[in-house]
């Protein structure tokens, strides 16, 4: 006798996964599980205007939410400055960016250089300076802010408050307990520095910025890396300030000043015809979770300017060149290349190929041609300028840099963290 048979038919593969997914969500976090082609879901942020700084922070077109950044350098090298215009960028998307001083260095001149002139931009949101005198304090106010941004969580599309805070540094100030040991005893012993940074360390581990619209910058010196072996380009320089700690930042830039500038006049100026002067960083990005990245570095010109007020004072404006940035970037790809060793023939190819340009090798002043987006004889500035500006030409740029674009966090779906409901 034929025994019945038995129904062997078993679930579609898009039913196992909804319910694998469904079974996951029980635990969700705002890092909910996803599918490949949702990826949206896990990265999105503030939009990023200048094109420069999308290419060397990884190759994004936002700056990520729920994410920790750093910036190193020597003394003097404007990272401070660096986040500080990251806070306007916030401010100007009117979200709310809080500079938290560990170091008793702010200076209210800079601060005014950075905002006064496009005050009306970052009146959109809100700028807040504060300071901290020990460890302990820059950490109970950081995790003041993040409660603060959980509390007043997501919102509804359209409508959140980007945040954005800065620790400005990790080093600056040993703990509590350490100052009063050094007053009272006034030697070294007992000052327990190797406990602070690895208090640092633990701090950040342990810190969750899910369930907010929140990201944390945080400033690093340079200390040199005595466990190195010594060389003939000089000695080796590492972050100092915890221990542990890179594996967790998104991205790691390190900057290095690299020379003068004094000229009568700046096409990216926000005051026509009056003369500018400042410095030329590179920014050097080597560790970023963001997307690939090889090496990548920019030069970028920070510039101000003294405006003569009503009164008969000078007032000073500063202000970053992230056009001319972008300007030589691509012109180092297109007349550089075999220098820089960033780009191969194919690749030279396909940039005439999306901007037929030509300019002049020199360096200094670019004179760039460039007939589709009506330039001739153009500064660096002039030429990214007139990229920005146009559409087409922007994202014909983001393809050739390789810069994805992801969504604003005013578009996607924000849940709260499971550990907040």
């Amino acid at each position: 006798m034929v025994r019945p048979r038995k129904d062997t038919a078993v679930p579609a593969v898009d039913e196992l996964v909804g319910d694998l997914l469904a079974g996951l969500a029980k635990h969700q976090t705002s890092t909910r599980a996803v599918l490949s082609g949702d990826l949206a879901n896990r990265t999105w942020g503030l939009p990023i205007a200048p094109l420069a700084f999308q290419y060397i922070i990884g190759g994004v077109s936002v700056l990520p939410s729920q994410r920790y950044y750093t910036v190193s350098g020597l003394h003097k090298s404007f990272k401070s400055t660096l986040l500080r215009e990251i806070c306007c960028w916030y401010a100007a998307a009117g979200g709310i960016a809080c500079s938290i001083d560990t170091e008793n260095k702010s200076s209210d001149t800079l601060t005014d250089a950075m905002t006064w002139w496009r005050q009306e931009q970052l009146s959109k949101g809100k700028l807040i300076f504060d300071d901290a005198e020990s460890l302990e304090q820059w950490q109970d106010k950081v995790t003041e802010f993040i409660k603060f941004a959980k509390r007043v969580g997501p919102r509804e599309k359209g409508k959140r408050i980007p945040m954005f805070v800065v620790v400005d540094s990790l080093t600056a100030r040993a703990s509590k307990s350490a100052q009063e040991e050094l007053a009272k005893e006034g030697h070294a012993e007992g000052r327990g520095y190797p406990i602070a940074a690895a208090a640092t360390a633990g701090f950040l581990k342990a810190t969750s910025l899910l369930g907010t619209t929140m990201s944390v910058g945080v400033v690093r010196h340079l200390a040199v890396d005595i466990s190195a072996a010594a060389s003939y380009g000089g000695p080796k320089m590492r972050e100092a300030g915890a221990t542990a700690m890179n594996f967790q930042y998104s991205a790691a830039l390190r900057m290095a000043r690299v020379s003068t500038i004094r000229q009568a006049s700046h096409p990216e100026a926000p005051f026509p015809d009056i003369p500018v002067e400042g410095y030329t960083i590179t920014m050097h990005c080597d560790q970023s979770c963001l997307g690939p990245v090889i090496d990548r570095k920019i030069d970028v010109d920070i510039l101000w300017q003294y405006v003569t007020q009503a009164d008969g004072t000078q007032r000073q404006a500063l202000f970053y060149c992230w056009n001319g940035a972008l300007g030589k970037l691509l012109w180092s790809d297109r007349w550089n290349a075999d220098k820089t060793k960033r780009v191969f023939e194919s690749e030279q190819a396909r940039l005439d190929g999306l901007l037929k340009f030509s300019a002049t090798p020199n360096k200094t002043k670019g004179e760039i041609t460039c007939e589709s987006l009506g330039l001739k004889d153009a500064t660096f500035s002039d030429f990214g300028k007139a990229i920005s500006e146009s559409p087409a030409a922007t994202e014909a740029i983001q393809k050739y840099l390789n810069i994805s674009r992801y969504p604003s966090l005013q578009d996607v779906d924000i849940e709260s963290a499971a550990s907040d409901e």
